[in-house]
């Protein structure tokens, strides 16, 4: 992962540019002058030629989304470089001058299914290999999940020392993975660590945590992963995880769904209705929304994403209730007195 910038003195022009998976951010904010960094943070402590107002268009994408659509932040006026993307300015005058792709994913080849498993393998070793070269202790996070015993198992194979860490959540037992991945690293054959921690720590964990965010998240386990973190910090300086694989191999019960019924789709949406109303009549089983309502396959999957309806959104974010409460956040330290942060860590909160 990277987030790079380089200049070129004889063009008079500087360049950003960011890994093509977009693990590591680069933000920044072109006004009279050029401001970026990796984290927010960096950005927000630095002095600019306008305050950084929050954006509501944007706003709604996170309340819908849990998270902000590149390039657009949670920061009308600051912005973020795509992941695989290059951006150009001039410095005299501070213009942009381009933005393009310099990293496209290529297309994956037809492969026979026998011949598939075989393929993938062959990448996710060739590729977990190449990720534990490294002059510093490398670990990795070990879940109940497709992706991090994948990673662990080529992992063990490279690297027979292999250190892996899980999270154990001992206080609901719903959403805790340590069992099967305990299990996973004994088939595997793994040197692991269950994490876990005390009620009464939480407060405090989530403050401390929030400072390493520079804008607001929508997914809670960046609590764990946090601690997660802090405790293999102890032994590794590079720690490996997979990310994706659930997406890809239908790890959640979401995209089983999907899988199973997605043929329902290419029935009429009168006759899907008409279908789940009876369905939910004779048996008591309420047939989902998205299959009885929604025309196109993607766009159902995308309303299983959503945590608020986009329109109700919008129409909370522009009530003066609203805006009071932003100023009241403002008002009470999140802002220096020019409209700089100074706090943005509050601000999340």
């Amino acid at each position: 992962m990277f987030a790079i910038c380089w200049m070129d003195y004889e063009q008079g022009s500087v360049s950003l540019a960011r890994d093509m998976a977009g693990i590591k951010p680069l933000y920044y904010h072109a006004g009279k002058s050029l401001i970026f960094g990796s984290p927010l943070n960096q950005i927000l402590s630095l002095p600019s030629d306008a305050p950084y107002a929050l954006s509501r268009e944007n706003m709604v994408d996170y309340f819908t989304l849990g998270y902000m659509v590149a390039p657009n932040r949670i920061y009308s006026n600051i912005k973020q470089v795509r992941p695989g993307e290059s951006i150009s300015f001039s410095l005299h005058p501070m213009v942009q001058k381009k933005s393009r792709p310099y990293y496209t994913y290529a297309r994956a080849g037809e492969h026979e299914a026998e011949n598939f498993t075989t393929v993938l393998g062959s990448l996710i070793d060739k590729s977990v290999k190449e990720e534990l070269v490294s002059d510093v202790p490398v670990a990795t996070f070990m879940s109940g999940g497709i992706d991090s015993p994948v990673i662990n198992a080529y992992a063990k194979k490279n690297k027979d020392d292999i250190r892996a860490f899980s999270f154990k959540n001992k206080y609901e037992e719903t959403l805790d993975e340590s069992m099967t991945a305990n299990e996973l690293s004994k088939i595997i054959g793994l040197d692991y660590t269950n994490v876990s921690y005390d009620n009464a720590d939480v407060p405090g964990i989530i403050d401390d945590h929030f400072a390493f965010m520079g804008e607001p998240n929508g997914d809670f386990s960046t609590i764990p992963t946090y601690i997660l973190c802090k405790e293999a910090k102890a032994s590794a300086t590079v720690i490996m995880s997979g990310d994706g694989g659930d997406e890809l191999f239908y790890g959640y019960n979401r995209h089983l769904a999907f899988l199973r019924y997605g043929y329902l789709f290419s029935l009429p949406v009168w006759l899907r209705k008409l279908a789940g109303d009876l369905i939910s009549r004779i048996t008591g089983i309420k047939v989902s929304n998205p299959i009885r309502y929604i025309a196109d396959a993607g766009e159902a999957y995308r309303d299983t994403q959503v945590s608020m309806n986009r329109a109700e959104v919008k129409r909370i974010l522009g009530t003066d209730r609203f805006s009071t409460a932003c100023d009241e956040v403002f008002s009470a330290g999140a802002c220096m007195d020019d409209g700089h942060i100074r706090d943005h860590s509050r601000l999340q909160r």
